[in-house]
């Protein structure tokens, strides 16, 4: 077999210089056709692109010439079958995924990536019992796999062995002190057994790791909601998000909980009936169908014919914001119910509300909803109240089906006021509900419904 110098070539491929590499190759090729260090590092680039299964011609021709050497080429060829289950796992295609992972181990069954994707796929199958034993194979491949010592923690702690759980999750960490998920987890794990100071020092680590992971900051967060620090809070908002120079767009958590913590921090000898006992600010307005009203639809309608949906598309919520001011006939319907929501309170509504008057900013969010049986609704920026508008006689029947609940925090998942104050209202044909900004609101239902209803934010003045 000729020798050629192919130095030049391993190190642009290495650098991910792909293209370089291949014309490279392919000028050899020209001379030197029957060389199968060069179709295996052809195998190789084309490996890193999209149409990664046309590798395996050129790493079956490497071992038709060079079968003495077969055990490196046949390692690429497991690859290509590891890539191609990882892209199925990724469309949670798991048959196709095992299927694949298989055939790599077929050329090399000491694959410890492919031994894992098959861990994965347990794990994600709910096969805990199963995912551990697949792990502990990899282990004795590699004794310091990471991702498999994890994967043993994450297993134990959905079979509520927690103490093992946090065992492998720090062994992880011992390992691989810079492996993120195993930090977060941990931190995550601490604070559902309530050890928020072993919770706060873990998230804490976590953030040194990756300063801009918002899932980190709500854990911090969290933490010093439950030690009711919440000097720290506004301290830790301000000083990642709202005083930082970033061009990271600022998360609606952080002026939700800005929010929270003002209303919270007017009140002396604060505890925690406040958490739990703001039900009765939420109040229900009976619509009447009066010249002003009409003319709100009227305007409502309008916005709606000049939005156009695609009915093809998988997205089944359409959110489309406006913003009215300076009197405008959606702005001063909407700003008269203030008044009546704060006479219903009289001065208790103070403790709230103080910032409420007629000089408010209205944004008005027209909500398409088709056929998704959950919408999730979170505070807007520093949201004084909010409203959910359902204005339609037509759909009467629909709204009977719907359940709208009303409670503190993340609407998708947070742990953040976890024991969420929480409340079910029912809707009738033509209504408005409003709610102190503090809230947040999902809106279920049992079947699959077209509908349009109207989110509104009462805004400070900028």
């Amino acid at each position: 077999m000729e020798n050629l110098n192919l130095i030049d070539i391993e190190e642009l491929i290495l650098s991910g210089n792909i293209v370089s590499a291949e014309k490279q190759i392919d000028d050899f090729l020209i001379n030197h056709p029957n060389n199968p260090d060069l179709y295996y590092y052809k195998g190789l680039c084309i490996l890193t692109t999209n149409k990664f299964t046309n590798s395996l011609e050129y790493f079956d021709k490497a071992i038709e010439l060079d079968p003495k050497n077969n055990i490196k080429y046949k390692n690429s060829i497991s690859n290509v079958y590891l890539k191609g289950g990882n892209t199925y796992y990724d469309l949670n295609d798991f048959d196709t995924a095992n299927e694949l992972y298989d055939k790599g181990l077929g050329f090399n069954n000491k694959s410890i990536e492919c031994i894992f994707g098959k861990a994965n796929i347990s794990y994600k199958n709910g096969s805990y019992d199963e995912c551990i034993k697949i792990n502990n194979k990899i282990l004795l491949i590699n004794d310091a796999y990471t991702p498999s010592i994890f994967m043993i923690g994450a297993c134990k702690q959905k079979l509520g062995n927690h103490s093992k759980a946090i065992e492998f999750y720090n062994k992880a960490i011992e390992i691989s002190p810079k492996f993120l998920r195993a930090h977060i987890w941990l931190a995550t794990l601490y604070l559902e057994l309530d050890q928020f100071e072993l919770s706060l020092a873990t998230a804490k680590n976590a953030h040194m790791i990756d300063p801009d992971n918002i899932a980190i900051d709500k854990i911090i967060v969290s933490n010093y909601l439950k030690l009711e620090k919440f000097d720290n809070v506004l301290s830790y908002l301000d000083t990642n998000y709202l005083n930082y120079a970033s061009s990271k767009s600022i998360p609606k958590f952080v002026y939700g909980l800005k929010t929270f913590i003002r209303d919270i921090k007017v009140i002396k000898d604060y505890d925690d009936s406040y958490l739990y006992n703001p039900l009765e600010k939420i109040n229900t307005f009976k619509i009447d169908k009066n010249s002003q009203y009409n003319a709100v639809i009227d305007k409502v309608d309008n916005l709606i014919t000049q939005i156009k949906i695609n009915n093809n598309s998988k997205i089944k919520q359409f959110w489309n914001n406006y913003e009215f001011n300076d009197n405008s006939i959606v702005q001063n319907y909407f700003i008269n119910f203030v008044s009546q929501y704060k006479n219903k309170y009289g001065s208790e509504s103070d403790l709230f509300f103080d910032d409420l008057s007629n000089n408010l900013r209205v944004n008005f969010s027209i909500v398409h909803n088709v056929g998704e049986k959950l919408i999730k609704g979170q505070t807007n920026q520093y949201s004084l109240m909010n409203g959910l508008f359902f204005y339609s006689e037509s759909l009467e029947e629909i709204y009977k089906d719907l359940e709208i609940s009303l409670f503190y925090g993340d609407p998708s998942s947070s742990y953040c006021f976890d024991k969420n104050v929480s409340k079910i209202i029912t809707v009738e044909n033509v209504s408005l509900i409003l709610f102190p900004g503090i809230f947040n609101f999902r809106i279920l239902s049992k079947e699959e419904h077209d509908y349009v209803f109207g989110v509104i934010n009462y805004l400070s003045i900028k």
